[in-house]
């Protein structure tokens, strides 16, 4: 469930930054973790990296964890990011405070790892709005896409989420299908992706007589997006998502 998710794990004690970290990795299986024990070094992290749930401690020195998510909080690219407090406080003024930051779930420390595993289910749902806006660009760009005859076709980007992306294509009369695995290249501005995707569906355009015999959509799904993609494309997204 969470094998293709990063977590950022944030604790001025290294120990607890090993034992969050073990947990994650071997008891929820989580694809990547980053561990830090400094809140300066986690936001730059952020801003920098694609980070699916942030896990911190409350009482740092310098900045805390409070801190940390409030300058989170206030950034229109990280307001949808599951952020979870970790603290030994138990009063009420300290939730109410943590509440009104923004954050999504609060864990008093000590916790086993059957209770820091029910926290993150809780927020799944998420993490998968996340995974699930989408968006049309007003500008054009184009995806090149090679298909399965080493045929290469410039296609349209109609629109376009994280997890993938729809086309308007040149008809491929052969080489094209649904199912593929394909190389494609994503020119977003003056960023250009390389990415694989698979063809998950293949439709006439309906809106133009014309064009439906010319043209026809193609929707893929992004496999593999390494860190650097997934930040390109995040970024591209709340770039049309924001204005």
């Amino acid at each position: 469930m969470f094998t293709k998710d990063t977590a950022l794990v944030v604790d001025d004690s290294q120990q607890i930054v090993n034992l969050v970290s073990k947990m994650l990795k071997e008891r929820l299986k989580f694809g990547r973790v980053v561990a830090l024990t400094d809140a300066k070094e986690a936001l730059q992290t952020l801003k920098e990296e694609q980070i699916d749930w942030v896990i911190s401690d409350w009482e740092m020195p310098g900045v805390s964890g409070l801190d940390l998510l409030k300058q989170v909080r206030s950034d229109p690219k990280m307001t949808d990011i599951p952020f979870i407090l970790m603290s030994s406080r138990a009063d009420k003024e300290s939730l109410v405070e943590a509440v009104s930051a923004g954050v999504s779930d609060y864990i008093s420390k000590p916790f086993s790892p059957a209770k820091l595993d029910e926290k993150l289910r809780r927020f799944l749902h998420i993490k998968d709005r996340r995974q699930d806006i989408r968006v049309s660009p007003t500008d054009t760009y184009i995806c090149e896409v090679v298909a399965t005859d080493d045929k290469k076709y410039n296609t349209e980007l109609i629109n376009i989420s994280i997890s993938g992306c729809l086309l308007k294509t040149p008809v491929a009369r052969a080489g094209i299908y649904i199912y593929d695995a394909l190389p494609i290249q994503l020119k977003l501005g003056e960023t250009n992706l390389k990415l694989k995707a698979e063809v998950v569906r293949l439709d006439s355009v309906k809106d133009d007589a014309q064009d439906a015999s010319q043209f026809m959509t193609m929707a893929v799904k992004f496999l593999e997006l390494d860190s650097e993609s997934k930040i390109a494309l995040t970024n591209f997204i709340n770039k049309y998502r924001i204005n």
